[in-house]
């Protein structure tokens, strides 16, 4: 996020509001409004809440200077990203756990065999080890994983958020018609079936690509 061009388009709507120039609100506004989209799309929490601090001032103006109401859009936008910059860490969490990605492999496998050294986990995964440095270094912190150090040896281990967020990718269990319970297999439609049941035999019976 490009704080200064922030800045420049605010400050540019602000001042073609209390002019009536309808052609350089467009430009400023559709600008910002690119620029809220991305930062939900990147999750960039900070840039979230530059944008944020930067509509609060944008929607009284709005309201003066287009109509009563028009600051609506802007209040609008405002709350969704601050919702999305107050959930980021829960939504980043279930995106490391994305059975369809490399972090989520390495946290099922952990997950399966806890106090896992990382050489045998990326034997496991058929990976180098410096491939999934950068994998383990973002599961631990948003807390998913957790290190143990004995001498010179590392073990890896699953929290119990970990546990959690696995846990919401699990099938969910229904009722039929006769009462007997089964489970309803979640749907992944970028999951390749053979890397997953290579990873997580006990997972890949439980998920399903769609074509």
């Amino acid at each position: 996020m490009n704080n200064h061009l922030l800045e420049i388009h605010a400050t540019g709507l602000r001042h073609a509001l209390a002019d009536h120039d309808q052609q350089s609100v467009r430009e400023h506004r559709d600008w910002l409004t690119g620029a809220v989209a991305a930062a939900l799309l990147d999750q960039d929490v900070k840039a979230m809440q530059a944008l944020r601090a930067a509509l609060v001032e944008l929607i009284p103006l709005a309201d003066k200077y287009i109509s009563s109401g028009a600051g609506e859009r802007w209040r609008a936008l405002g709350e969704v990203l601050q919702s999305c910059a107050d959930t980021y860490k829960p939504l980043e969490q279930r995106r490391l756990a994305e059975p369809s990605r490399l972090s989520g492999l390495i946290l099922r496998r952990i997950a399966k065999e806890s106090g896992i050294t990382p050489s045998v986990l990326a034997a496991r995964l058929n990976k180098k080890r410096s491939h999934i440095s950068n994998e383990l270094n973002a599961l631990e912190k948003e807390g998913l994983i957790y290190r143990l150090s004995e001498g010179r040896n590392i073990y890896l281990y699953i929290s119990g958020t970990g546990r959690g967020v696995l846990a919401s990718f699990l099938p969910v269990r229904s009722l039929d018609d006769t009462g007997t319970e089964k489970y309803l297999p979640r749907e992944y439609p970028h999951v390749d079936p053979e890397r997953l049941r290579h990873a997580s035999p006990d997972l890949s019976g439980l998920v399903y690509p769609v074509a």
